[in-house]
């Protein structure tokens, strides 16, 4: 394990790794995401996440846009897996903002749009 997925794994030590709920689940998820970009290999390895997506769905709908990319990433037994999700957090809701949040497609990525004019999407 490298120096910095070293110094990510003890940060998370912080949060209750036994605690499997999807509040729980979504905490880790935010906290991974503001270190720096993370892919679902990560967030299931080092952060206890063992399905991303759904937390990342979940987090979107609460506000915070959350870019995906799809990349190739290996596991840690070495095996190449091709377009795995990397998440990259753009932006957390902020106090009185719309909560209406909705996933976008893109080529490339996941487009966060507010939906001030029509309402939940």
């Amino acid at each position: 394990m490298d120096k910095k997925k070293a110094t990510e794994a003890a940060q998370n030590t912080n949060l209750k790794r036994n605690d499997n709920s999807a509040s729980a689940q979504r905490a880790r998820v935010i906290q991974a995401l503001r270190t720096g970009p993370k892919t679902t290999i990560e967030l299931r390895e080092l952060w206890g996440v063992m399905s991303p997506a759904p937390r990342v769905f979940e987090l979107r709908l609460l506000g915070y846009c959350i870019e995906t990319l799809q990349v190739n990433g290996y596991t840690p037994d070495g095996v190449l897996h091709r377009g795995v999700a990397r998440y990259v957090l753009v932006s957390e809701p902020t106090p009185g903002s719309c909560n209406c949040w909705v996933k976008m497609p893109a080529p490339a990525n996941d487009a966060c749009i507010s939906n001030h004019e029509g309402g939940a999407a």
